[in-house]
């Protein structure tokens, strides 16, 4: 029930503030006070990595989405990061499909769980979370996850994304 009630926020949240009508937005300068929904860019990562491996900010789990289909997220463990994404919504699926095969086509572990999807799924078909496990720190899974956002969502440098604290 929990995670229903996450999704559902979280759904709410892109879904209202994630456009790309937004780009006289103000991007986010200030890491230390960042919350749900500010903006930033993909160049911005590395350094919420590293601010998250530093314990400087006050969330150990965050994702970015511009728009709510892409909606990543980088829990960290160990000193790594893995990129999670989850199917919210069924027109998801073709994402998750082609996410999977790029992951694979790369080599990288990738583990699929059902999970309690929100109210708003309405398929008969699992609800997976998909996580990609990866051996990098900050700079390399910034790498990743730029070209994840290019070559699966089809997202440039100059996107702007929002981001979902946990």
């Amino acid at each position: 029930m929990t995670m229903r009630i996450l999704f559902s926020l979280l759904l709410f949240i892109i879904f209202t503030s994630c456009n790309q009508e937004n780009k006289n937005s103000e991007r986010t300068k200030n890491f230390e006070d960042l919350k749900t929904g500010d903006i930033v860019l993909i160049s911005d990562l590395p350094e919420l990595f590293t601010k998250i491996q530093n314990k400087q900010l006050r969330f150990n789990k965050f994702g970015i989405s511009s728009n709510g289909n892409d909606l990543v997220t980088f829990p960290a463990k160990n000193g790594k990061y893995a990129i999670e994404y989850a199917i919210v919504d069924e027109s998801q699926t073709q994402w998750f499909e082609k996410l999977k095969k790029y992951a694979r086509s790369k080599f990288y572990k990738v583990e699929i769980v059902e999970y309690q999807a929100p109210p708003n799924y309405k398929s008969e078909l699992p609800k997976p979370k998909m996580t990609i496990e990866t051996p990098f720190n900050d700079v390399q899974t910034y790498d990743m996850t730029k070209d994840i956002m290019k070559n699966v969502f089809g997202n440039d440098e100059k996107t702007i994304y929002r981001i979902i604290t946990f």
